[in-house]
C-alpha cells in the first residue's frame, strides 16, 4: 500500500492541471490555432512537474500510529525511484495525449506511437530528476532526520 501512496497524490494533482491545460488550448485555438497544441503541451508539462514534485515530497513527521516515520518514507521513495518515475511518465503521457485530443483540432494533434514513446522518455527523465531532487537531496534527508528526532 505504501508504494501506491505517491501515485494517489499524483492522480489528485495531475488531472486538474490537465483540465487547465485543455482550457488554455481551447482559449488559444480561435486566435492562434497553430499554437494551441503548444499551449496545451507546455501547460500540461508544468502540471506534470508540479504533480510529480508534490507526489515525491516525503510526508511530514507522522504520529506513532501513522506507520512509517519520515526517514523510512524518504528511503522508500529513494528505493522505488525508477518505479515511481516510470508510473508517473506513463500516466503523464496518457493524460497528455488525452488532453491534446480534448483540446480541439484532431488533425493538428495526430499522435503516433513514436510520439508517445518519445513523450514517455522525456517525462521519465523529468520525473527521475524531480524525484531525485525531492527525496534524494541532502536537504530532504536532513529534514527527515530532524522530523524523526522531534518525533522521538
Amino acid at each position: 500500500m505504501r508504494l501506491l501512496r505517491p501515485f494517489g497524490k499524483f492522480l489528485c494533482c495531475y488531472p486538474p492541471g490537465l483540465a487547465v491545460a485543455v482550457a488554455l488550448g481551447r482559449l488559444a485555438a480561435p486566435s492562434a490555432p497553430a499554437l494551441a497544441p503548444l499551449a496545451v503541451v507546455s501547460a500540461g508539462f508544468l502540471a506534470f512537474a508540479v504533480a510529480v514534485s508534490l507526489a515525491a515530497t516525503p510526508p511530514a513527521g507522522r504520529g506513532r500510529s501513522g506507520g512509517d516515520g519520515p526517514v523510512l518514507a524518504v528511503l522508500s521513495i529513494r528505493r522505488h525511484r525508477w518505479r515511481h518515475a516510470a508510473g508517473f511518465a506513463l500516466a503523464g503521457a496518457a493524460g497528455g495525449a488525452m488532453a491534446l485530443r480534448l483540446s480541439g483540432d484532431g488533425s493538428a494533434t495526430a499522435l503516433t506511437a513514436g510520439h508517445l514513446l518519445l513523450s514517455v522518455a522525456v517525462l521519465f527523465v523529468a520525473a527521475w530528476l524531480i524525484i531525485g531532487e525531492a527525496a534524494c537531496s541532502q536537504e530532504a534527508i536532513r529534514r527527515a532526520l530532524l522530523d524523526e528526532v522531534e518525533r522521538t
